[in-house]
């Protein structure tokens, strides 16, 4: 219901009419739309760390082999239509929940950590700072991926946010600020 109504189509009376239950015993549950929504939210965050998690224990495989199947799961994950616009009313809701916001916090601190690892293993003589900057310009860019090719509307303020992700790194990568401002504002 929330990928192809979106937020605002989202009842518990529409979701209990869907799941075949009296509205009464979903409640019990789920007293709220946001108690609802707020374990959505947590269920896919942690779907998401536990695929993160399995990827990385793949021990056998090689620095170079766990990177490509990290790069390969970003990309495939950003190609499905129900993923991404589960992430844009995800990223919506965490605007204006703060629980959406901590869970998303903790997903993205995550995902941050798991691509960290992998660049450490990949690259040993990278510094801490140097891995950390790699893992959020990869986060950054599969954020601004699904921004680009989701089969959502781009809306203004989702063109604000890419613009906001190019400001970050045109800045990280050491273009002066006042550049960086101009060049994110003109690809956006």
């Amino acid at each position: 219901m929330l990928v192809n109504g979106g937020y605002s189509d989202l009842t518990l009376r529409r979701v209990a009419a869907a799941a075949g239950m009296p509205l009464r015993h979903l409640q019990y549950y789920f007293p709220t739309k946001n108690d609802l929504l707020r374990s959505l939210c947590e269920d896919i965050c942690g779907d998401y760390i536990a695929k993160c998690d399995a990827l990385s224990s793949r021990k056998h495989a090689t620095p170079r082999a766990r990177f490509q199947t990290c790069i390969d799961f970003l990309i495939d994950d950003n190609r499905d239509p129900v993923s991404n616009t589960i992430f844009f009313e995800l990223w919506a809701l965490a605007c204006h929940d703060d629980y959406a916001n901590r869970m998303l916090d903790r997903l993205y601190l995550h995902y941050r950590g798991y691509i960290s690892r992998l660049i450490a293993n990949l690259r040993p003589r990278l510094t801490r700072s140097e891995v950390e900057s790699r893992a959020v310009q990869i986060v950054a860019l599969g954020m601004t991926v699904v921004i680009l090719t989701g089969e959502v509307d781009v809306s203004v303020g989702a063109t604000f946010g890419l613009c906001a992700v190019l400001f970050g790194l045109l800045a990280q990568a050491g273009i002066p600020v006042p550049l960086a401002a101009v060049g994110a504002i003109l690809c956006g």
